[in-house]
């Protein structure tokens, strides 16, 4: 038995996605694919567009046999804390024999020459890291001058100048530093970039279909559009969810924003929000909703997204002193199962038989397995989804069980 791993968000499952696992078990022969997939709360500091079993359940329906959840304090970190967390857990399941991850490009030696960059910087790229972040620039901006600079090489520069790119060198830089096992499997994406809005294809960004639903709630609802772009079983999922328990947006996070800041009277610092930021954002208008809070924070050395991510560890109090604690002391502590397809349940046997860390299927049972660090960290797990939930009822006046009453979804 040979199983390939893919790291996702799935916000939502699309054709691009099915290409993907398609791709990779066809190139590597693989007999299953398992997935680790963001919880509730993604990269770019924004709610998924649906709760994690949702979005899970329609993968697994889609055609991954397993759905483990990225711990939260890594599925909003930076593009290098997710990498690495989200190898390190599938190194330790000891189940994957391949890494597959989708990019710009499938140069896999172009690929591996930037990773080995980031695993080994070159001083020089350091110091112009570090003097570029000083004159103001942002981290990204900095990193590609300072790589633009050193490479004297058009042709890498125009790679790392991809989100999707980024991820793959960051994934086999994570591989490189872990001297996993794994075999890195490229997989070129087909037809919309990253942040592509448009939709002339059956396949398209997710960016694509969250715009599609956003605009939907003020229009009728674009039955033919989505079915084009999502396989029939997603399609159907999204329908019987729609206004009921999805979509939600980062502006379904205002008011918990706006209560969080009245209640702000601790001098705790938290991660991506500096004392410079914080206290810029108390002399905001209480009720700006959240995105106008992150625009109006936007400044040239801060992506939105570092903004985005920062208003949302405050809101979830992911303090600093915790999250060094998680990475000092190994990083990836649990795993928790979302989704299976029946099939699969040979490989879950393999996996509890392995596995170099909890598995965590039944939560009340398995979270006493934890260590007090590892039930640090997933005590901010459960209160993400508590929050996920709160903005469910809310906007939808549904109630969804939280993660002690919340079974795995078995497809």
């Amino acid at each position: 038995m040979s199983v390939v791993a893919i790291i996702s968000e799935y916000n939502p499952f699309h054709n691009g996605h099915k290409y993907q696992l398609e791709q990779s078990l066809a190139l590597t022969g693989a007999d299953n694919a398992i997935a680790v997939m963001s919880g509730n709360f993604l990269q770019r500091g924004i709610p998924a567009i649906s709760n994690k079993y949702h979005r899970a359940a329609m993968a697994s329906a889609a055609g991954i046999d397993i759905i483990f959840e990225l711990p939260f304090v890594y599925a909003t970190a930076s593009a290098r804390d997710f990498a690495f967390a989200a190898v390190s857990m599938i190194n330790n399941l000891h189940i994957a024999d391949y890494l597959s991850f989708g990019a710009e490009t499938d140069d896999l030696d172009a690929l591996y020459t930037i990773a080995g960059l980031l695993v080994n910087e070159p001083a020089e790229i350091s110091s112009t890291i570090k003097k570029l972040l000083s004159d103001g620039l942002s981290y990204p901006a900095a990193r590609q001058h300072a790589f633009r600079n050193y490479l004297k090489n058009d042709y890498l520069i125009d790679i790392l100048s991809s989100p999707n790119n980024i991820l793959a060198t960051e994934y086999l830089a994570s591989l490189i530093k872990t001297a996993s096992t794994m075999k890195p499997i490229v997989i070129k994406r087909k037809d919309s970039c990253y942040h592509s809005r448009d939709i002339h294809s059956s396949i398209c960004s997710a960016t694509a279909i969250r715009h599609l639903l956003f605009e939907s709630e003020q229009t009728d609802f674009p039955y033919h559009k989505l079915k084009e772009v999502v396989p029939d079983s997603v399609f159907d999922s999204i329908i019987n969810a729609y206004r009921r328990q999805m979509p939600v947006y980062e502006d379904d996070l205002s008011e918990v924003l706006s209560y969080r800041r009245i209640l702000d009277r601790n001098d705790l610092t938290f991660v991506d929000m500096d004392s410079e930021l914080r206290n810029r954002m108390k002399k905001l208008n209480m009720y700006l909703r959240f995105s106008e809070t992150a625009l109006s924070l936007k400044t040239k050395n801060k992506t939105l997204s570092h903004i985005n991510r920062g208003l949302l560890h405050y809101i979830l109090q992911l303090t600093s002193q915790d999250y060094h604690v998680f990475k000092e002391n190994g990083y990836i502590y649990y795993a928790k199962l979302l989704s299976l397809r029946r099939e699969a349940s040979g490989i879950v046997k393999e996996i509890n038989k392995n596995s170099t860390i909890t598995v965590i299927n039944k939560t009340a049972d398995d979270i006493k397995k934890l260590n007090p660090t590892a039930l640090n960290m997933f005590q901010y797990d459960l209160m993400a989804t508590d929050i996920y939930n709160r903005l469910i009822y809310d906007k939808y006046g549904n109630i969804l069980p939280n993660d002690f009453m919340q079974s795995i979804c078995i497809i």
